[in-house]
Parts: C-alpha cells; structure tokens; sequence
C-alpha cells in the first residue's frame, strides 16, 4: 500500500473519530477531493457549534501541514520585510469559523451576557448595530474592537467547553492559501478573483457572509469582505522555521503606529486588491473598531 494511501485512510479514520467524540456539537462529513501527497485536504468535516435561539456557527477542520509564510521578493506588490517568507509548521489540526462571526451570532452573544462593546461603551461613534453601512444578520459584525472579539470567543469557551479563540497569524495565514502557493488563494492575478474576493469597488460595504466561493479547505472570505482580528501581537517575522508560532508578547515597536498593536489580516471591502493578498498584514490598536474590521473563530481540535 502507497504512503499517500496509507495516509487518506488515516485521514478519514481521524474524521469519523472526530465525528463521534465531539459531544455538543453538530456534525457532518461533507464530500471533498481526496488529497494530494503535497496538500493534505480539509473541508472534508465540518462542525457546528449551537450559539442559542436557534443560531449555530459552522467551523471548518484545518489539517496540520508545513508551508512558506509570507511572500516571495518576486510577489507582486509585495510588502517590503513586513513579509519574509520563512518555513513555518502548524504541528495539530485546529477548527476554523467557515466564515466570519456574523451580526446574528454576534447579538445573540450579546443577549445572552448584556455584553457592551467598546464603542458602546464609548459613544459618539457607529458601533456593531449601526455601522454606518447597511448590513443584515448574516453580514459580518464589523466595528468590533480586540477586545470585543476576545470575550465572545471567553463566551463560547465557557458554554462549549473548549478552547475557542482568535486564530493565530499563522494558522491565518496557513487557512487563507489552503495549500496554495501563489497571492491569492486561486492564483496571482488578482483580476480573477471576482467568484472568491471582495475588495474596493461595487457594492460599497460587506456582503452577506459566505456568499462567495470558498477556498478548498472550505473558508469564505479570506480574501477582503471584512478584515480580521488575529491573536498576535504585531512583529518582525522570524528568520528561520518555526512551529506553531504565537506572534511576541507585546507588539514591536519600532513604529509607533504598530505600537501595541494587533494583526489584523485578509483585507476588506474598500480596500485594494494588493491589501487583500494571502500575506498582507495589517494592524490595529486592541480599542479600534470601524465598518469594515470584524473576525473569525477558531477551536483547538480535533
């Protein structure tokens, strides 16, 4: 028997144990492309985690895999040493929001705790209810701080009881290209990327969440719609293999406007193509919140 089909048995056994042991929790095996030696598949098992009041969040599992973080010098529009490429390894499978956190699950966090976001808090500004751009239930939430994604992911720890969190930049990163190589997830010309992305252009605004294609792993929008919070501290990347990194404990310093900042990645509606690829890093301030920054969830698993 070949190592390749040594390893598709394992996978599938890996997914009908998940299948059974995760209690609480809906799920479903859904059919995919069976994996090349290169590329291990994903979106093969899906997970839905029930919120309340009838709302679920559905995850995606991320198989455990090597691949080069960052982007080449020959990228196009690449940006400077904020990408070096360098070999990084995600050593376990993790669980990943197949889209990101909506405004419907959102409020119903917001129901079931009395919650109030930072903007609320503080006034005189759009906050998730009212943006300023108009959106619906399964839009994502966007002017949502750091702070405000961190304890709906405490939230869904607490009442799931597993790890649910912010995903690292790397897991981000390693989920955006699902395996590719090149800027975007369906190759370097970001002229067609129309099924997957949207960026700066028509309609201003979100769109309803996963109303695009996914990439192959099954992820929507990993590419502008809404940027994303991640759990890093913004930092100058390593410079050789690393594993399972976590990002520094507070964020580099040597520019004041990245100063205890907080990745944010995968672009966002009025943003330009080039801010949208794979390896484009963006950061922000635990406190800031505007129309088009939202997140996504991710579980340790399976």
């Amino acid at each position: 028997m070949s190592m390749h089909s040594i390893w598709l048995k394992r996978w599938w056994r890996m997914a009908a144990v998940v299948a059974a042991g995760l209690s609480g929790s809906v799920l479903c095996a859904v059919a995919g492309d069976a994996p090349s030696p290169e590329t291990p598949a994903a979106g093969n098992v899906e997970m839905a985690l029930a919120l309340g009041d009838g709302v679920a969040m559905k995850l995606a599992l991320v198989p455990a895999g090597k691949f080069m973080m960052g982007s080449p010098n020959t990228e196009k529009a690449r940006s400077g040493f904020d990408e070096n490429p360098h070999e990084v390894t995600i050593s376990k499978p993790f669980w990943m929001g197949a889209t990101h956190v909506t405004v419907d699950q959102f409020a119903v966090f917001v129901k079931k705790t009395g919650y109030t976001t930072d903007a609320e808090r503080e006034g005189g500004g759009p906050t998730w209810r009212s943006p300023g751009i108009a959106q619906k239930g399964d839009h994502p939430v966007v002017c949502v701080s750091y702070n405000d994604a961190k304890a709906f992911c405490d939230w869904l720890s607490k009442i799931h009881g597993k790890n649910c969190r912010l995903p690292t930049e790397a897991q981000w990163e390693y989920a955006c290209r699902a395996g590719t190589h090149t800027a975007y997830c369906w190759g370097d010309d970001p002229a067609k990327g129309k099924p997957w992305a949207h960026w700066k252009g028509v309609p201003a605004g979100t769109l309803p969440a996963g109303s695009l294609q996914p990439n192959r792993w099954g992820l929507y929008d990993m590419h502008g719609n809404a940027l994303q919070w991640c759990s890093d501290c913004y930092g100058l990347y390593a410079k050789e293999s690393v594993t399972d990194p976590v990002g520094p404990s507070a964020a580099f310093s040597f520019d004041a406007s990245r100063a205890r900042s907080h990745i944010l990645r995968g672009g966002a509606w009025h943003l330009s193509p080039a801010e949208c690829r794979a390896a484009y890093r963006h950061w922000g301030a635990v406190d800031h919140r505007f129309s088009s920054l939202g997140f996504r969830v991710c579980v340790d698993g399976p």
